[in-house]
């Protein structure tokens, strides 16, 4: 006799009473994780007859969104589930595993009762009651729709980090270019007398400024904008905003603007907060042919410090393919002419250099609505710099400048402006260049002019190396990305940038100041 079942029934039956609780509690317990892992269990059965008869746990039941403790489906109403492009995959799977027994792994997507595309994962085993026909196959299935989107969202990311690489650095030798081009203009202008020569050289430097524009869109995307970031008041910049919105979108469009008065400030540069405003409203009214209601909304997180800008609108809204492409500079919806890709592409740059991001929802016919989340700013320490002086190039006649870029065409406009405004200007194509060109000056060099990007040697390396030999000039460093966003890191100390694509009167202006603060000591 068993040991314990000699005792009274009573006690037995107490015993089962505990048992059978015991059972109930590790099965809900079981239920419980599989529903936090969205794991749920399966068997089928296939009868002499071919038909195939199912149990399901009432997890896998929750996962296809059907009623946990409804009946389990039929293999057709199973095959029905599954999403259209998937199907002809897991019917060739369903024949496979009646002729075959052993294991098996299947990745598919089903719609779901609720209508939602969920992606899920099947593990099984078949197992072989004759041979060559299975009997049974049981196993689990786990929605990692999560997963994936996660994994989605980690690849976007990768992506877009690689195009903003490219960016920045198509942004960078275009601005070399722009810089040849619009201060050629400029001399050739004041050089001209004619009246249409004159003009026809104001359109190209309106159009290289236009271009300029351009540049820095990209710069933003690519997160290497050389604007600092400074505590923004939200609160104020979203209500100085709104007229420019109002005027941008016009008459046709209801517009909305809701903020709070005690939001926390955020870190951007100036004129971000309407830059993002802007860029949002313009491509939620290109989204409104016929009119309809834009609204922007502020509000601040509960539960992180994080400050949440909404735009949205109840136009045509996109397809999931086309929102995965949206971040995307150059890539636009709009008919040619009418757009140039890059106020989103903008947009996410801002977002990403403030340390926030970007997440877009939308759906065909329902409208958009992209979020904008921004860290609030800590108490902010920045210090303004003093403005740079703006007086005449102190005894230009008695200066001389080493105007050092590897870009023959940038070095000889930078030169003749510097020349032409009594500088005495020596150059060099390169590090070695420009010492040996000091070197044979013996201290005749008065200021250094560098690029910041060259080959074999940058502009930073060789400062450092003039100064490890005793030459401690005033620097600048010219650069197409500017001071907050060298590829080549931080810098070691505060150091002068001068921002390609720059004019004569820029120029001058950080010349002399450098040069004054080298002869005062300031």
């Amino acid at each position: 006799m068993a040991p314990g079942w000699g005792k009274p029934r009573d006690d037995r039956d107490a015993r089962i009473a505990e048992l059978e609780r015991r059972l109930e509690e590790t099965e809900r317990d079981l239920e419980e994780t599989q529903r936090l892992a969205c794991v749920g269990s399966w068997e089928w059965l296939l009868d002499p007859d071919g038909e195939w008869h199912s149990s399901w746990s009432r997890q896998l039941r929750r996962i296809f969104g059907r009623d946990p403790d409804g009946p389990a489906p039929t293999l057709e109403e199973l095959v029905g589930a599954i999403h259209p492009e998937d199907r002809a995959d897991f019917e060739a799977l369903v024949a496979r595993v009646r002729a075959v027994p052993g294991s098996f792994r299947h990745s598919y997507r089903i719609v779901d009762e609720r209508g939602e595309v969920r992606h899920l994962q099947a593990r099984g085993e078949v197992e072989d009651a004759e041979p060559g026909r299975p009997r049974r196959m049981y196993g689990a299935t786990q929605d990692i729709s999560e997963l994936k989107r996660s994994q989605e969202q980690l690849e976007r990311a990768h992506r877009l980090e690689a195009v903003g690489q490219l960016a920045g650095g198509v942004a960078h030798d275009f601005n070399n270019l722009l810089s040849v081009i619009l201060n050629n203009a400029e001399c050739l202008r004041e050089e001209t007398r004619e009246k249409a020569g004159s003009e026809r050289l104001r359109e190209i430097e309106s159009a290289a400024a236009t271009a300029a524009e351009l540049t820095r869109r990209l710069l933003l995307f690519s997160r290497r904008d050389p604007s600092e970031l400074r505590a923004i008041d939200l609160t104020s910049a979203v209500r100085e905003a709104e007229a420019l919105l109002r005027r941008t979108i016009g008459e046709h469009v209801e517009l909305t603007v809701e903020v709070p008065a005690d939001l926390p400030p955020v870190r951007l540069a100036a004129g971000q907060v309407e830059q993002i405003l802007v860029n949002l409203a313009v491509n939620a009214r290109d989204a409104l042919p016929d009119g309809g209601a834009i609204s922007v909304a502020v509000e601040r997180s509960a539960t992180v410090p994080i400050v949440m800008l909404r735009v949205a609108d109840d136009g045509v809204g996109m397809s999931e393919e086309i929102v995965e492409q949206a971040f995307d500079p150059f890539f636009t919806t709009k008919p040619r002419g009418q757009g140039t890709g890059l106020g989103l592409a903008a947009v996410y740059g801002i977002a990403g250099r403030a340390g926030g991001h970007v997440e877009i929802e939308s759906e065909p016919g329902r409208g958009t609505e992209v979020t904008v989340y921004l860290p609030v700013a800590e108490e902010d320490a920045d210090v303004e710099s003093p403005p740079e002086s703006r007086s005449a190039p102190p005894a230009a006649g008695e200066r001389a400048v080493l105007v050092v870029d590897n870009e023959a065409a940038v070095q000889r406009i930078v030169s003749h402006m510097l020349a032409k405004h009594g500088y005495r200007v020596r150059t060099a194509s390169g590090a070695e260049e420009a010492e040996a060109v000091i070197a044979d000056s013996d201290g005749g060099v008065d200021l250094l002019l560098t690029d910041l990007l060259m080959p074999e040697v940058s502009g930073r390396e060789l400062a450092a190396r003039l100064r490890a030999r005793g030459v401690d000039l005033p620097t600048i460093f010219m650069s197409g990305y500017g001071e907050d966003a060298s590829p080549l890191g931080p810098w070691d100390e505060p150091a002068t940038v001068l921002q390609k694509p720059f004019k004569a009167d820029e120029l001058l202006r950080v010349v002399g100041a450098a040069l004054e603060r080298a002869e005062t000591g300031r």
